[in-house]
């Protein structure tokens, strides 16, 4: 796993890409890497290089993490993010709420309170709702519908290696609807 930490001050930015080493998650798919960025110009730079997860200072001297969180989420495939500060306003927290941000992280906190909500913001199931708002405007409904339909099947048809029945079950369809649907969407097996 890929891990991006965005955060100005040195020391904490480098305390946290040496314990994120020992993070559980970072060995579920092999190695991975740890990315850091003390500006909110450099963390949006960084993901181009497509991190899973992204742990970000709200306040980044006079900028704002908000802005990376924001081009995070609007990735083709976006990261979990979680946020931290030791001095968020409401407004600020309510927009990385508005952003999916899966967890907040209170200033000062200690690297095992870090590993703890790091470990629950990645195995947290993201809400859907914030990523569909995300979308007005931008993207008419049944495209969104459809293309939710696509990532599922895809998915599923990973996570089962292909078993169209087993993809039915965890999908909550037919299996003749998976077939109809690897079918529209031509997936190839």
């Amino acid at each position: 796993m890929r891990i991006l930490i965005v955060e100005d001050d040195d020391e904490l930015r480098e305390a946290i890409a040496i314990d994120a080493q020992s993070w559980p998650m970072r060995h579920r798919g092999g190695e991975g890497e740890i990315l850091t960025a003390p500006t909110a110009e450099e963390g949006i730079a960084l993901l181009d290089l497509d991190p899973e997860f992204v742990l970000v200072d709200v306040r980044l001297g006079e900028d704002s993490g908000i802005r990376v969180v924001k081009a995070a989420s609007q990735r083709l495939q976006p990261p979990s993010c979680l946020a931290m500060s030791g001095q968020a306003s409401a407004e600020e927290a309510f927009e990385l709420a508005r952003l999916g941000v899966r967890g907040y992280l209170a200033k000062p906190f200690t690297l095992g309170e870090l590993r703890d909500i790091v470990e629950q913001a990645v195995n947290a199931v993201p809400q859907l709702e914030s990523v569909a708002q995300q979308e007005v405007g931008h993207t008419p409904i049944l495209t969104v519908q459809d293309r939710v339909k696509k990532a599922m099947l895809l998915q599923a048809l990973e996570l089962w290696d292909g078993n169209y029945v087993k993809t039915a079950s965890s999908l909550g369809v037919t299996r003749q609807a998976v077939q109809q649907m690897v079918k529209r969407y031509e997936i190839e097996r």
